[in-house]
């Protein structure tokens, strides 16, 4: 996940955090959005995810899953600030 230098470190960054399971849909609507259009990152989010929108949809939760799996520390991180969602 993209994030600011001061989101990304220091006391209350995200560091190793996983994000909050809602950008997971926030990620895949987003993809969904430059699936659609003629973006250059079509192809490669199609090829890397999945040729439809529930195999896409289950490959991000199934590696946001895998990623939950064996954590000490199962926090979700947020941001203090948020814009509202592009798409």
């Amino acid at each position: 996940m993209l994030a600011c230098v001061s989101c990304n470190r220091g006391m209350g960054g995200k560091f190793d955090q996983l994000p909050h399971q809602r950008y997971l849909e926030r990620l895949n609507t987003r993809n969904e959005f430059l699936i659609g259009s003629h973006h250059p990152l079509k192809e490669t989010l199609i090829q890397q995810t999945g040729n439809s929108e529930p195999k896409r949809r289950s490959f991000l939760e199934r590696n946001y899953n895998a990623a939950k799996t064996g954590r000490l520390i199962n926090s979700n991180w947020q941001p203090a600030f948020e814009h509202p969602p592009a798409f």
